[in-house]
C-alpha cells in the first residue's frame, strides 16, 4: 500500500492541517469554557451549540478528507465533493461565527474568550475559502 505523503507539503495540505488543528482548538476551548464546575454540567447557549457543532463536524470531515487524500492520491483535491465540502464549510462557518460573535458580545460574561474563539473561527473560514480557491485554481489555468 502506497501513501501519498507529498499532499501534506502542498498548499492545500498545509491548509487542511491548519483546519484540523484550529478546529480542535475551537472545540476544546468551547468545551472547557462552558463547563460549570459547581453544577458539573455543560451550560450552552444556542449560538455556542451551533458553533461547537459546526467546528466538530468540519473537524471530523477534514480529518477524514486528509486521510482520503493520503490514501487516494493527488486527484483527491480536485474532486467535486471536495469543492462542495469547502464551499459548504465556508457558508456554515460564516453563519455560525456571525451568530456566535453577535450573541457573545451581547450576552457573554467574558468577551475576551468570545473574541479569541471568534477570531479562530474566522481564521478557519479563511482557510476553507483558501482550499476552495486552490481546488478551482488548476481548472482555471
Amino acid at each position: 500500500m502506497t501513501y501519498y505523503t507529498s499532499y501534506i507539503r502542498t498548499p492545500s495540505g498545509v491548509l487542511k492541517m491548519f483546519q484540523i488543528l484550529v478546529g480542535l482548538v475551537i472545540v476544546i476551548s468551547l468545551m472547557k469554557y462552558n463547563y460549570d464546575q459547581q453544577e458539573m454540567a455543560y451550560t450552552f447557549r444556542l449560538d455556542t451549540v451551533l458553533m461547537a457543532m459546526t467546528a466538530f463536524t468540519f473537524l471530523l470531515v477534514s480529518a477524514v478528507l486528509l486521510l482520503c487524500a493520503l490514501l487516494d492520491g493527488p486527484m483527491h483535491g480536485f474532486s467535486v465533493t471536495y469543492r462542495l465540502l469547502n464551499v459548504f464549510a465556508v457558508f456554515c462557518y460564516l453563519l455560525s461565527t456571525t451568530g456566535y460573535l453577535a450573541s457573545e458580545f451581547r450576552y457573554g460574561v467574558d468577551w475576551h474568550f468570545g473574541l479569541s474563539t471568534g477570531l479562530l473561527c474566522i481564521g478557519n473560514t479563511v482557510a476553507y475559502g483558501g482550499n476552495t480557491f486552490l481546488a478551482y485554481k488548476t481548472l482555471l489555468e
